[in-house]
């Protein structure tokens, strides 16, 4: 998906905690395509759109850019979770429960003594990938609050 940004539209549309720049880093597009089916909207595919990314990245730059993406995903759905949006459970529960399973990975590779170099590594991923999505769920709930409290006034 592609939206390009404009003075003229980006108050209407976009987010300002979400996105480049923020402490959510990412899921400014996730959020304006949630809105749009909430409240009904038309999105329309075109195949003929091409975006292009003329941008490499290192594998240690994708990791980086992978932890964002987590961060700004919680941050986006649990916004939309504890504002009352059913469809963003399932989705906060997996991203959690995918951390799980790498700490239930984790515990029973330290069970088995398999112990290799990338032991390490690993433990690392874990607790940075649960460190970004507890932080995204946070902002997520920092937001819904604000969003409420200016519902109030």
């Amino acid at each position: 998906m592609a939206i390009k940004k404009q003075k003229k539209n980006y108050n209407l549309f976009f987010s300002n905690w979400l996105g480049p720049g923020t402490s959510a880093y990412a899921a400014e597009d996730a959020d304006i395509i949630l809105r749009f089916l909430i409240n009904k909207k038309w999105i329309v595919y075109d195949p003929r759109m091409l975006v292009f990314h003329n941008r490499w990245l290192t594998p240690k730059e994708n990791y980086q850019q992978l932890l964002k993406y987590l961060c700004g995903e919680t941050a986006c759905y649990g916004y939309y979770y504890f504002l009352g949006y059913s469809f963003a459970k399932p989705i906060i529960k997996n991203n959690f429960q995918d951390s799980l399973y790498k700490f239930k990975y984790l515990i029973k590779k330290y069970c088995l003594l398999d112990k290799d170099n990338n032991e390490k590594i690993f433990v690392g991923t874990f607790f940075l990938e649960l460190f970004f999505r507890t932080k995204g769920l946070i902002i997520g709930l920092i937001n819904s609050l604000k969003f409420r409290i200016k519902l109030l006034f």
